[in-house]
């Protein structure tokens, strides 16, 4: 679908195409969260989904100055053709030969590690209460409470993901391959925030804290940075770089608390609703800010705000959500 919007003759096929994207994409989330907790114990979870949602800044890292360039010398079609062939390049092959549903499956895990990963896992399932059916899913306040903290947070990641290079271009004032390069430095400061403030999650326990100061970080760094502007550019790009780092630092921490919420038997259709009615924001984020953009003048500090009180919130919603593993004194985790 992604090479395929580079071929689009009108606004309705572009549409329909990336409707279909989204439909084909939706998937993958749920079913890699499910598959990951198949293969790490509570303990190690959080760390686990940032470690693997490390994946988002190392491609934007890579295709941030690579669309610059490519958009210095062809268009947008070219754009989508040759960064939507990257999959069947690279991903494709790979998956096939490492990846596996349980560590049964997989030949390169050596028996002591299968065998410590299932013992772990099958106790904590052991442990777990029975779910009726998917019904259960929809009963359940935590999840949706996990949808509306996802909701928000995507509303303020995919309005600052989206509307990023216009404001590096609008503070640097330099062309598509400068903004590309400068864009490619958040997602560094957010790969380390998605490792460390995992690993700090999973030491802890403390789940809603530690996707409430992802939150507050990107809120507060995101205001900052605008208000900072031009007199300090050094500074601003900094700003930036923790915003980013903070919008993308929760991802571990919230997916392991999500993983809590129901048993293994509905889980992936739990983390398919938070996924799938959550990622709206991705809709309302972009189209508000660039509303606000418009209606001030070309100014982006109405944009920054309503961004930061939208990713503010949903860390203070997330205290709403009973889902941290607890450690007792005897370092015994539950």
């Amino acid at each position: 679908m992604a090479v395929i919007s580079g071929f689009v003759q009108s606004y309705d096929q572009l549409l329909t195409v990336r409707f279909l994207l989204g439909v084909a994409e939706g998937g993958i989330w749920p079913a890699i969260l499910v598959m990951i907790g198949h293969w790490f114990p509570a303990e190690e979870r959080a760390q686990a989904f940032g470690v693997w949602i490390i994946n988002i800044p190392i491609a934007s890292i890579i295709t941030s100055p690579l669309s610059g360039w490519i958009l210095s010398f062809s268009d947008w079609r070219t754009l989508f053709v040759i960064e939507g062939i990257f999959p069947f390049l690279i991903a494709a092959p790979l998956w096939w030969w490492l990846a596996a549903d349980r560590p049964s499956d997989a030949r390169w895990v050596s028996p002591e590690e299968r065998d410590y990963i299932e013992a772990a896992i099958a106790e904590e399932q052991r442990n777990a209460p029975e779910a009726k059916g998917y019904r259960d899913v929809f009963k359940s306040a935590t999840v949706w409470k996990l949808v509306l903290v996802y909701f928000l947070i995507q509303i303020g990641f995919y309005g600052l993901n989206l509307w990023m290079p216009t404001l590096i271009q609008t503070l640097t004032q330099r062309g598509f391959a400068a903004v590309g390069l400068i864009a490619a430095l958040p997602y560094v400061a957010a790969g380390f925030g998605l490792w460390f403030n995992g690993w700090l999650a999973d030491r802890s326990g403390r789940y809603a804290w530690h996707v409430f100061a992802a939150m507050l970080v990107a809120s507060v760094s995101l205001v900052a940075s605008v208000l900072v502007g031009h007199a300090f550019l050094g500074v601003s790009i900094l700003l930036i770089c923790l915003a980013m780092g903070g919008a993308l630092a929760y991802d571990g921490p919230f997916w392991a608390a999500a993983s809590t919420t129901m048993p293994a038997a509905v889980l992936g259709g739990a983390l398919g609703l938070i996924n799938a009615l959550g990622n709206l924001g991705g809709f309302v984020g972009p189209y508000v800010g660039g509303y606000l953009q418009d209606a001030s003048g070309g100014s982006f500090l109405s944009t920054a705000v309503f961004l930061a009180a939208m990713l503010l919130l949903a860390g203070l919603v997330m205290f709403s959500v009973k889902a941290d593993r607890r450690i007792d004194r005897g370092g015994h985790r539950g």
